[in-house]
């Protein structure tokens, strides 16, 4: 009786062990061909996200790394265009577009936020650190402000806390925060996720869409 029992268990986990193999075999077949199916990224895109960090690794290795103007008006090789074309194509294919913003004032982070995320079509949302518990902050006494952006929303529990907002201060699509900011980097960081993969690029000019910048540049080529 009991060689009976131990002859039908030893079929069963046979049974049992090649079905689990011919699992395996099947889904690592099936993830091998789904990879060699799936097709590279675009052209455009590769070459924009190639450009960008390019600039990225020439502006880190400048002695105008910390300002995005004087990086351009020192070196040829990049132009306002050509960012502009660039992170155009890197942001309209992003699945989540981030701006972080280092600016001398408050008010100069507000307006290099609305020209951002209107050149680069996203969403707009709420502004959170303008005040505390419904009481205004004075943004004149800062020494500089910080403004940080996404497109996808979320934030973590830490800086929830950190910033004294509750449950309401979720991050929607869309939502920023301005903070004080004692830094000396003056320009925007942009982090994107594409099919190329992640990447944060910066700091780029705070009036890179701006026309009379352009002027500015020009007078200065001139």
């Amino acid at each position: 009786m009991y060689s009976s029992v131990f002859l039908s268990l030893t079929k069963r986990s046979v049974f049992l062990l090649i079905c689990l193999s011919l699992s395996s075999l099947f889904s690592t077949s099936t993830l091998a061909l789904s990879m060699s199916m799936s097709s590279p990224p675009p052209q455009p895109l590769v070459d924009a996200h190639a450009f960008l960090t390019s600039y990225d690794s020439a502006i880190l290795s400048s002695p105008h790394q910390k300002d995005a103007v004087s990086f351009l008006t020192s070196t040829p090789l990049y132009s306002r265009s050509n960012l502009r074309s660039n992170i155009l194509k890197l942001s309209s294919a992003s699945s989540r577009t981030q701006l972080g913003i280092c600016s001398p004032s408050a008010p100069a982070a507000v307006a290099a936020l609305k020209s951002w995320t209107a050149a680069l079509s996203l969403p707009k949302g709420l502004l959170h650190g303008l005040d505390v518990n419904g009481d205004p902050v004075d943004v004149g006494s800062w020494s500089g402000a910080y403004a940080k952006y996404s497109s996808g929303g979320a934030t973590t529990f830490e800086e929830l806390r950190r910033m004294g907002l509750g449950f309401g201060g979720l991050w929607r699509p869309g939502d920023a925060v301005l903070e004080d900011y004692d830094g000396d980097y003056r320009g925007v960081y942009l982090s994107v996720e594409t099919e190329v993969g992640w990447g944060q690029f910066g700091v780029l000019p705070l009036d890179l869409w701006s026309d009379d910048a352009d002027a500015d540049a020009a007078d200065a080529d001139g």
